[in-house]
């Protein structure tokens, strides 16, 4: 289970970048290893990640010095934090993961189980440090909504901060005072933006050190 007092802002699923990717791998996981334990289970983990070396559908060039890590890296974000397998007490496809399988309206499929996702999670512990209480692709979507519009930047600086939903009033002030800044600053937006970074980052860090 991960634990969230390791972060202090949201994050998503980077591993794989496109997430379609990830039908072959719980396809491979839930054929050749249902009912086999998983957690702990460096030996299935590692020869998971060979079965999935082996076949068509791996695009790396070079075998990781720990496919262990690598499976676990694989199957223990999106797929199992988007509730598309169970892996305990044993490795299982939930009825997410057989839709998903059945690859039948994938975006249907995929924006159900992002607007789920939660944190804190039954697979994320609370933080001890900065308390969670968000389903971050619900605020996405509402911040669009409200605003009209979200740029990766702003995405980047402030919406990463909304880790709780009674933060949305403060992090759509901050967007607006952002706008509203970048249209008066004498210097280039790049400049512009460089200093936001430089002065909310720390800012927001520190407060919830």
């Amino acid at each position: 289970m991960a634990n969230l007092s390791k972060s202090k802002a949201l994050f998503g699923f980077t591993s794989p970048r496109t997430i379609e990717k990830i039908i072959p791998e719980i396809r491979i996981l839930t054929d050749h290893f249902k009912g086999e334990k998983w957690s702990g289970n460096q030996d299935l983990q590692e020869r998971f990640f060979q079965t999935l070396y082996d076949s068509e559908h791996y695009e790396g060039e070079t075998f990781p010095s720990d496919p262990a890590l690598a499976a676990r890296d694989r199957i223990t974000r999106a797929p199992k934090a988007l509730g598309f397998v169970d892996l305990t007490p044993k490795i299982n496809l939930t009825k997410a993961g057989e839709l998903l399988l059945s690859e039948k309206r994938l975006d249907e499929t995929f924006t159900r189980q992002l607007l789920k996702f939660q944190l804190p999670s039954p697979y994320h512990t609370q933080s001890r440090k900065v308390e969670f209480g968000v389903k971050p692709y619900l605020e996405l979507i509402r911040l669009i909504n409200d605003l009209g519009s979200l740029s990766k930047t702003e995405i980047a600086l402030f919406f990463s901060q909304l880790i709780h939903f009674s933060k949305y009033d403060i992090i759509v002030k901050k967007i607006k005072d952002f706008r509203k800044g970048s249209r008066s600053y004498k210097g280039s937006r790049k400049m512009y933006v460089n200093e936001c970074f430089e002065r909310e980052i720390p800012k927001y860090m520190t407060k919830n050190a």
